[in-house]
């Protein structure tokens, strides 16, 4: 009876010892050991360290995605919090022209003031 078996070996850093894996790159590596998995036969001697480490893949892809959700929440929140700030600004602003045009009136109800009591 002819056997048709693969053998793959499959290299996964962990403990941030690979800086530069993508999370695609770790998406991957989980869809390869799920593969080897299903082709595995229950009995095989390397399937629970196999199991093992897909667990600890599988956990460190979540958590990094969950990381660049956190990041891009972040980058949306100080982007909106710099445009209620510019908001802010730009009321001070008018609210300034609005003094110094009711300070400029009042000047020149003075002015008026002393001429006709003059």
């Amino acid at each position: 009876m002819a056997s048709n078996t693969e053998q793959r070996e499959v290299e996964i850093k962990l403990n941030a010892e690979q800086a530069n894996a993508s999370i695609k790159d770790m998406a991957a590596g989980v869809a390869l050991m799920n593969n080897q998995l299903a082709k595995m036969t229950q009995d095989d001697p390397r399937r629970q360290q196999l199991q093992r480490d897909f667990q600890v893949l599988t956990q460190r892809v979540g958590a990094a995605r969950a990381e660049m959700k956190t990041y891009v929440q972040t980058e949306e929140e100080v982007r909106a919090a710099t445009e209620k700030l510019n908001k802010e600004n730009q009321q001070v602003i008018l609210n300034g022209q609005k003094l110094n045009s009711s300070y400029k009136d009042m000047k020149a109800s003075a002015a008026q003031a002393r001429k006709a009591a003059a």
